[in-house]
């Protein structure tokens, strides 16, 4: 009787010692640039390096993110559900549960990036830069290119003109230089700005709207967003 108590313990004390073991992280497969593939449980992705458990392995690794070609995940959820529910729905908050594991990792190739972007684009302000971002993941990817993602170059003045069809308290008067200045020696906010005064700055994103399609929305439209999503929230 008490041999079989003893052996319930050790199948026991097996049982927790198992459990406790469990290894911790994204489950992924991992696709290197030499053409070789492991599985692993993700642990991070930063400053440019990313660390992860192998399968089987007690100890970590880490190696530059450069040397992974490719990451495949293997989410539980319905991946077209989650999609619908948010750009049917607007379930943001079912999108960004879903995301959060993966979010560190977006950097490197996988197939989570478009619905990642979608994340990125919920918000008014990049949504122009996400669909840039999405176009350069289909077709003919144009690696190793740069470009430059702007809308027009517009005067803050300009940008109050248009909120007054929003508001009357929004006002469009400048302050001029010579007061700026004054103020500038009082306040650092308005000194980091002081070599902008007067000035205009001007960006060349053909190559952006030729190769990625991009084709920002009118400064008018994303101010009306703006302000109609500060309105319900």
């Amino acid at each position: 009787m008490i041999r079989n108590v003893s052996l319930i313990v050790m199948f026991l004390a097996g049982a927790v010692l198992g459990q406790a073991e469990q290894p911790t992280g994204v489950p992924a497969l991992l696709e290197a640039a030499n053409g070789k593939s492991i599985r692993v449980f993700l642990q991070d992705a930063s400053d440019g390096s990313v660390t992860f458990l192998p399968v089987g392995a007690s100890q970590t690794a880490t190696i530059p993110a450069a040397r992974v070609a490719r990451l495949e995940f293997f989410p539980k959820e319905d991946l077209v559900e989650i999609e619908r529910l948010f750009m049917e729905e607007r379930e943001r908050d079912a999108l960004d549960s879903f995301l959060e594991p993966y979010a560190p990792f977006m950097e490197i190739p996988n197939a989570l990036q478009a619905l990642y972007l979608l994340q990125v684009a919920a918000d008014w302000q990049v949504r122009d830069v996400a669909a840039a971002h999405i176009s350069a993941l289909k077709g003919k990817r144009p690696v190793g290119k740069r470009f430059i993602l702007a809308g027009d170059s517009v005067w803050m003045s300009d940008i109050t003109t248009l909120l007054k069809a929003h508001s009357k308290k929004a006002s469009s008067r400048e302050m001029p230089d010579l007061m700026t200045k004054v103020v500038a020696a009082f306040d650092p906010n308005v000194k980091s700005v002081l070599s902008e005064l007067g000035l205009m700055r001007y960006y060349d994103t053909q190559p952006s709207r030729k190769i990625l399609k991009f084709s920002p929305r009118p400064l008018s439209t994303t101010l009306d967003d703006m302000v109609d999503s500060l309105q319900k929230f």
